[in-house]
């Protein structure tokens, strides 16, 4: 909390820039004191252009972010805007990607919007020059452990790599079916090869 305090300020003025935004949910805003102390950390500051991957983008809330604070950044959003399990009949999903539209509208000469599953896009893209990859599409253990070794792959050496929901139990049925399981496998079978940055409620490391 010590670290994270001098950030308190910018959250909330983030949260004062997308009072015009179009958004059914806010998921991303408590998670800004400790992007930005990884930021500061690795001194991201100074990489122009950003190269930024997000997979799962849902209102393009964190996409907003990054393009607010990298004035250079160029970046990639990957999203079915088919929603998952825990989306059915609580979103209006059509409206969902006319969000994401709408939010990142004046960023859009500086936007890749890929519309399909984060299979098909790893398929046809395998460059390594990412700077940052932000893995929050499907939660299924499944998904999630092929979109980790996937993103690392397409990570730069000194890249990073956030795991969102690292602690999420709504699948209640077996734990193996949770993204922590997934995560933990990829961690434990690419040990060596990253730096464990911060555990939270997400989870960052940056490749060696």
């Amino acid at each position: 909390k010590k670290y994270l305090k001098k950030y308190e300020n910018k959250k909330n003025n983030f949260k004062k820039q997308i009072k015009n935004l179009q958004l059914s949910s806010n998921w991303f805003s408590p998670h800004i004191p400790n992007w930005l102390l990884c930021f500061d950390d690795l001194n991201f500051e100074s990489k122009a252009p950003l190269k930024y991957l997000e997979i799962g983008s849902w209102e393009g809330l964190s996409s907003f972010f990054i393009l607010n604070n990298f004035p250079n950044s160029r970046i990639t959003c990957v999203d079915t805007w088919e929603g998952g399990i825990e989306h059915q009949n609580k979103f209006n999903l059509n409206q969902v990607e006319k969000n994401f539209d709408f939010n990142i509208s004046k960023f859009v000469d500086r936007i890749t919007k890929f519309k399909g599953s984060s299979f098909s896009f790893f398929e046809k893209n395998h460059e390594s020059n990412f700077d940052l990859i932000y893995v929050d599409g499907s939660h299924y253990c499944d998904d999630v452990i092929v979109d980790a070794f996937k993103s690392f792959n397409l990570l730069k050496s000194g890249g990073v790599l956030i795991f969102d929901d690292y602690m999420w139990f709504y699948y209640d049925d077996d734990s193996r079916n949770k993204p922590i399981g997934a995560i933990n496998a990829f961690l434990k079978l690419k040990k060596g090869e990253y730096k464990l940055l911060q555990v939270t409620g997400q989870l960052m490391i940056r490749k060696n």
